[in-house]
């Protein structure tokens, strides 16, 4: 990842992690060392599996998944990470960080980070457009 991050435009890389498998505050380090990298964070919330070795490994507790995706935009506002430019991005399994806004206290820090999120995203709109169309 920091190979990859360090040869891509910030934000063009992403890191997952799986959470409820280990202690939270573990889990915070990794997406401010995801974050740090110049990467976005992605977070699975652990599910067990029936037949795998985890299967009895209990689901995390919502209050901790929250903290978790609280801090995932947190850690993206902090860093002015330009997520959720792309447009059409959807994907089942993991949260992305700009999916955890929803969760974000509405602060004036919270606002100012929206409202440049949005700029770059109508700002890269022509740019996905005139890509899209050459494909």
């Amino acid at each position: 990842m920091e190979y990859c991050a360090r040869r891509m435009a910030r934000g063009a890389v992403s890191g997952e992690i799986i959470a409820g498998l280990e202690p939270i505050d573990r889990t915070l380090e990794a997406i401010d060392r995801i974050v740090d990298l110049g990467a976005f964070p992605t977070v699975c919330i652990f599910r067990p599996t029936i037949g795998s070795d985890l299967e009895r490994w209990p689901s995390p507790p919502y209050e901790a998944m929250r903290k978790v995706m609280q801090h995932v935009y947190d850690a993206c506002r902090r860093s002015w990470m330009p997520i959720g430019i792309a447009p059409n991005l959807e994907v089942s399994l993991v949260v992305t960080p700009d999916d955890a806004a929803l969760l974000a206290h509405r602060t004036t820090r919270f606002y100012v980070y929206e409202a440049y999120r949005r700029a770059l995203s109508v700002a890269a709109k022509g740019v996905f457009r005139r890509r899209m169309r050459q494909h």
